[in-house]
């Protein structure tokens, strides 16, 4: 046996045996949250369920994908790379279809670093725009999440026990980047002056500094973030009370960034029953309904599904030019060709 197949076989085992781990895990969450659901009550919901309502928030989906798309367009111009909006469009589409149907083999992040890198020279800043259109999202959410929970501690005298940690959390996640920022530019050029310091990193520390020489393009960039997040808590505040569910923005804001940050951690596929039951029992402890909260998760997997098979047409269009095996295999030549 060859070395080369020697040590691709364990890897392949550990990646094979993560997934089942992960599928496991995922088929316990769900079926811990469906044996709660009262199916009586879900389904009288979902017969009453504003139809209209469902298809703004439909509507409201589509618009979230040109959001993102737009954004990244933007994180790619200030590393000087150009594509057209209806292209980066259609890669984030796909990207959904990745993360839906491929979640234990290749993400969607991975996807679209995967399209953007292939056809351009500025290698290092395809990457650095996912990750950067990623991390903003997240601290702009979080940053939300932290003004959403002041609110429900100071509106609402029998708050859960959870909010003050969970403030604590939002409030020092929000405020270390800023406080980062003052300091960034010195501990850069240290870790540039040091000899053994590895030149991969080096590129990547590099790359900050367009984000430093195009300030007013970051801020827009942040900006987007935000106005992202605000338009999509709209749609699921419509979606709440398309289902039965009501409740206040403050509310959603902080349940929905509580529920995408455990959806952080891999412990199942795709963050499938680590979101949705992390926002059912926080939503729950904040006053809505278990039953509504359950329904609002049922309708946006639905949802995302349809949207999912938009980015399907799209992937079956472009098969032919995606190399599935090299996405799939972090040592394969594409990656290294990235270095």
């Amino acid at each position: 046996m060859s070395a080369d197949l020697s040590t691709a076989l364990p890897k392949a085992f550990r990646g094979r045996s993560l997934t089942i781990i992960k599928t496991l895990i995922t088929i316990l969450l769900c079926g811990v949250i469906v044996i709660q659901g009262d199916w009586n009550k879900i389904w009288s919901a979902f017969r009453n369920a504003n139809p209209f309502l469902i298809t703004v928030v439909f509507a409201g989906m589509l618009g979230g994908v040109a959001i993102s798309a737009y954004k990244w367009q933007a994180v790619l111009s200030i590393h000087g790379i150009h594509y057209t909006f209806i292209q980066l469009q259609r890669y984030y589409y796909t990207s959904v279809f990745f993360n839906n149907f491929l979640p234990s083999n290749i993400g969607g992040d991975v996807y679209r670093i995967f399209q953007t890198v292939r056809r351009q020279p500025n290698r290092a800043g395809a990457v650095a725009a996912v990750v950067t259109e990623r991390l903003t999202g997240i601290w702009a959410l979080i940053a939300l999440g932290a003004v959403g929970g002041i609110l429900v501690y100071f509106s609402d005298p029998m708050c859960p026990v959870w909010i003050l940690p969970a403030l604590f959390v939002f409030s020092t996640v929000t405020l270390t980047p800023l406080v980062l920022l003052i300091f960034s530019r010195r501990a850069i050029a240290w870790c540039l002056a040091l000899p053994r310091f590895p030149q991969k990193l080096k590129n990547v520390l590099l790359l900050s500094e367009d984000y430093r020489r195009h300030s007013l393009k970051t801020l827009h960039i942040i900006g987007i973030s935000f106005g992202f997040h605000l338009f999509t808590l709209t749609w699921m505040l419509l979606l709440a009370y398309a289902v039965g569910g009501h409740t206040s923005m403050h509310r959603l804001v902080l349940g929905f960034a509580l529920c995408n940050l455990a959806a952080l951690l891999p412990l199942s596929l795709n963050g499938i029953g680590l979101f949705d039951g992390s926002f059912i029992y926080v939503m729950a402890d904040l006053g809505m309904s278990f039953d509504a909260a359950l329904m609002m998760m049922l309708v946006i997997r639905a949802l995302l599904i349809v949207l999912s098979l938009i980015g399907g047409l799209f992937y079956l269009r472009d098969r032919k030019d995606v190399n599935v095996k090299a996405m799939r295999d972090p040592t394969a030549d594409f990656y290294k060709e990235q270095a």
